[in-house]
């Protein structure tokens, strides 16, 4: 069977999902009712469904095998209650029609949901509803759990710097505030204190300070890693730009310009 244009498989209990490879092309895809489903591991990679419908797969745990799909006219996931992982959506970035997430009683982390919603590529309606607390309903993917204010693909409540993008939630001091946000980036003060208000924490002060000079055919060699160079933007905000251990650039917002 090399073309098959619709595939229902239905009350199959020894059914497991990694049987797909004699299919070489399935453009609607549905599954209900069948027990074994852990996940769609065996299916042939496919960029695009017409429909595809997974629903009441009581061994259903994550979505693996999907990693390959870019475009569904209509997607349903239901009333699969071991389903907790649907993160192989992520690859996900048109969809047509509806989509549904109804009914997945274990299912508390759809983050993923949120980024195509926000990308603005579902064209019909959205239903989120039945499924375990931070998936219960659109307002909760959206703006509870799931909020992304700096756009770095992490979730404002996992994010350990929610305002400024730090995909990779480097925290040299451990102390659970990112580097990019961190005004003692090598000592631990997760409360940020600053009396000062100067962009620089308390545990750091003692070397703070800010220095001016004109410099003219030289270079400026800084040897405190808490310092930088602040440097002020048209509106009048200012940022410490300093280095890591790696190299990398951090441009540090301060509260005040000196």
């Amino acid at each position: 069977m090399q073309n098959v244009e619709s595939l229902f498989i239905s009350e199959s209990p020894n059914f497991t999902g990694s049987a797909f490879f004699p299919l070489a092309q399935i453009k609607n895809l549905e599954i209900r009712d069948c027990s074994s489903l852990v996940n769609l591991s065996g299916l042939i990679p496919r960029p695009k469904y017409g429909f595809l419908f997974l629903q009441n797969n009581s061994s259903l745990t994550d979505l693996t095998g999907l990693e390959t799909v870019k475009n569904v006219v209509n997607l349903s996931i239901s009333d699969n209650s071991s389903l907790t992982d649907i993160e192989a959506l992520d690859s996900m970035r048109i969809i047509q029609g509806n989509l549904s997430l109804v009914n997945n009683t274990s299912l508390n982390e759809c983050c993923v949901l949120a980024f195509i919603i926000n990308r603005n590529k579902v064209f019909g309606i959205v239903e989120i509803s039945g499924n375990a607390h931070d998936c219960e309903d659109i307002v909760m993917v959206l703006e509870e759990t799931c909020l992304d204010s700096d756009g770095d693909g992490i979730a404002d409540p996992q994010d350990n710097c929610p305002l400024a993008s730090n995909g990779d939630q480097s925290d040299i001091d451990a102390d659970g505030v990112g580097d990019m946000c961190d005004n003692c980036i090598d000592i631990a003060n997760s409360g940020q204190e600053d009396d000062n208000g100067d962009g620089i924490g308390n545990v750091c002060q003692p070397t703070a300070g800010t220095g001016f000079m004109d410099l003219n055919n030289s270079d400026l060699y800084i040897t405190n890693n808490q310092r930088g160079v602040i440097l002020r933007t048209r509106s009048g905000n200012c940022y410490r730009i300093r280095i890591d251990e790696s190299g990398k650039v951090l441009s540090i917002p301060l509260l005040q310009c000196p």
